[in-house]
């Protein structure tokens, strides 16, 4: 049985302002284990390493599309639940998307001048 590898990347000082002013760097962290490769993108908030705000938010579009593809390999005519499900996964993620981690524009006005 093969074993995993897990790859870090470098530390990068500083997060985009969508994850909050506590953020102050960010790493990437990859594993490949069975042929397939993991990665993640971890943030340090308030001195501990964690998912971020937009890593967390992608994992979770991520998991609610998973779900959404696998029901809709259903064939037509589908089961009522399965339909229901369906559109209760596309509804979900319609309202994630007004969700996303984004910098208010105070945040943006400031960066800008900034730079």
């Amino acid at each position: 049985m093969p074993g995993s590898m897990v790859m870090i990347d470098g530390v990068k000082d500083g997060c985009p302002c969508a994850e909050g002013p506590h953020c102050s760097a960010q790493v990437w962290v990859a594993t490949y284990k069975d042929g397939k490769n993991t990665g993640l993108m971890l943030s340090k908030i308030d001195d501990q390493w964690t998912l971020g705000y937009v890593q967390a938010w992608w994992l979770e579009f991520e998991a609610i599309r998973e779900e959404q593809r696998l029901l809709a390999r259903t064939p037509r005519p589908r089961p009522e639940a399965i339909q229901e499900a369906l559109d209760e996964a596309t509804a979900l993620l319609r309202l994630l998307w007004e969700e996303f981690p984004s910098c208010e524009e105070d945040e943006l006005q400031a960066r800008d001048k900034g730079s």
